[in-house]
């Protein structure tokens, strides 16, 4: 990858981010989650579960790159993506786990789908204009959004909500800050094959550092908008404090009884030591 091109993929994906962001701040009710967060009572066993389904993935998928599954054209093959990744969506019904749990709030779906799309549109708007000899931007519009890359559209959906569960249960067992860190870095080796079947040099390789860095990026906003939001931390401190305000506890002493019983083990410690 060039690296005009590396530097408008950069420029196009932090417009949406930041696109993001603004409209997040100006309608925080749109992204509010209508359910507590995921915090399961055994957070590695949901790990488990998840990286249980990814492997199934991966089984799958290896039917799919040995010609196994249907055939690899038209709407056959967006029918092989849900096969592959289906393990991830009857862990979801298996568990009677809600989607908001993959990242999939489905209130008010369809104006955050167009909020999207007009996100997407600027973003490349932004890449033509940052990338060196780039077609012109109704020209990509056509291209990227031509009704043959529905496929592709469907791959990468599923790919994402695949990538959502597992960061939601990683998140709970390992804390989000680690976590992004951790999917970032997976997400740069990702492209370590394909890089080297390309015959790519150092300097390409080098770019894997900037792929997690983006990585970073995108997930920190992403946890910031439907993650564990400030509406959440307080919701959790409340569950907290009400755990603990009706929490059994023992009568409280008054000072004086609390002195008469210093006084009483003091005086018995002696007696105890003399028979010992």
């Amino acid at each position: 990858m060039g690296g005009s091109q590396y530097l408008a993929l950069l420029a196009g994906y932090g417009t949406a981010m930041i696109g993001w962001l603004l409209l997040w701040r100006a309608m925080p009710g749109l992204w509010a989650p209508t359910s507590p967060p995921f915090a399961p009572q055994h957070p590695w066993r949901e790990v488990g579960w998840a990286l249980l389904a990814t492997a199934a993935v991966l089984g799958i998928g290896w039917l799919w790159g040995a010609d196994m599954l249907l055939p690899r054209m038209g709407p056959y093959e967006a029918v092989n993506q849900l096969i592959i990744y289906s393990p991830f969506l009857i862990l979801l019904a298996i568990k009677r786990q809600p989607l908001s749990s993959a990242w999939l709030p489905m209130r008010r779906v369809w104006l955050r789908i167009l909020i999207g799309l007009g996100l997407a549109l600027v973003s490349l708007l932004v890449f033509t204009l940052a990338r060196a000899g780039s077609p012109s931007w109704p020209s990509v519009i056509a291209q990227v959004y031509a009704p043959g890359n529905s496929v592709h559209a469907v791959q990468v959906l599923l790919e994402d909500v695949a990538i959502a569960i597992l960061f939601v249960r990683f998140a709970a067992a390992l804390g989000a800050r680690r976590t992004i860190l951790l999917v970032a870095i997976l997400f740069a080796l990702a492209h370590v094959p394909s890089l080297m079947q390309s015959g790519a040099n150092a300097s390409s390789l080098g770019h894997l550092i900037l792929d997690a860095a983006l990585a970073v990026g995108i997930l920190a906003v992403l946890r910031a908008c439907i993650g564990v939001r400030p509406s959440d931390r307080l919701h959790i401190a409340e569950s907290a404090a009400h755990r603990l305000l009706h929490r059994p506890r023992k009568p409280r002493m008054s000072r004086s009884r609390q002195k008469m019983r210093r006084e009483s083990i003091a005086e018995a410690s002696p007696a105890r030591a003399c028979c010992a």
